[in-house]
């Protein structure tokens, strides 16, 4: 749920900066935005391992 949370943040502010000149400071953000939802994607998968949960290997295949 945070990192859904956080990905829709993300996406909300990288719109800001392609719409119109950003100043540095917020292409910043966009950068520890991205590491906070890298963050919480390998939280959960630790939070799975510990629990025993089984998580489906993906093959790129859709």
């Amino acid at each position: 749920m945070a990192r859904t949370v956080a990905r829709r943040a993300e996406r909300a502010i990288v719109s800001l900066v392609t719409d119109q000149p950003s100043p540095e400071w917020l292409e910043e953000i966009i950068r520890h935005i991205n590491r906070m939802n890298d963050y919480f994607f390998i939280l959960a998968r630790h939070l799975n391992r510990m629990a025993g949960v089984i998580e489906p290997v993906w093959n790129g295949k859709a």
